[in-house]
């Protein structure tokens, strides 16, 4: 429905949605640590899609099972197993591992950070990154009784080595 993007209107527009004031005090003070150092930010591509919405809800709050279904039917290698009730080890399969802690979660949007480390025998030193996330999703239902969910997500990036964030 509409392009991604980068823009500084964007980003203050982002930062104006977040949740924070949902968030405990030691998870309020992780995520504006992120948004303060972030050097990448990016707004998504807003997409529709027809769903199931009790399907869509599961998924959503079991992504692991979704992941596991990918890796069965072979269309991804990536790798996602529950940690504790909010928390996630990932592993994409290129060198790139993480953990996912879900800071906040309603049927209408979601906070995530994410930390990571991408390890290949090309660069010395690993390059680690935190990020957070936020999914805003709205469902509706159409006149012939189908759903839809819109989806839009922002993401800010934070690296902790200066040159590899420039």
């Amino acid at each position: 429905l509409k392009k991604g993007m980068s823009s500084r209107a964007s980003r203050r527009a982002a930062l104006g949605l977040m949740p924070l004031d949902k968030l405990k005090d030691s998870q309020q003070e992780r995520a504006v640590a992120i948004l303060r150092s972030a050097s990448m930010f990016r707004e998504l591509p807003l997409l529709e899609c027809d769903v199931e919405p009790e399907v869509y809800n599961y998924f959503a709050r079991q992504p692991d099972a979704a992941v596991s279904i990918w890796r069965a039917m072979k269309i991804s290698v990536f790798q996602m197993s529950q940690t504790d009730p909010t928390s996630y080890d990932v592993n994409s399969g290129d060198g790139t591992t993480g953990k996912v802690e879900v800071l906040y979660q309603t049927d209408e949007e979601c906070l995530v950070i994410c930390t990571g480390l991408f390890k290949t025998p090309l660069i010395l030193k690993p390059i680690s990154a935190t990020g957070l996330f936020h999914l805003q999703t709205t469902m509706k239902r159409r006149k012939d009784g189908t759903s839809v969910a819109t989806h839009q997500g922002r993401m800010f990036v934070a690296f902790p080595s200066q040159a590899v964030s420039t």
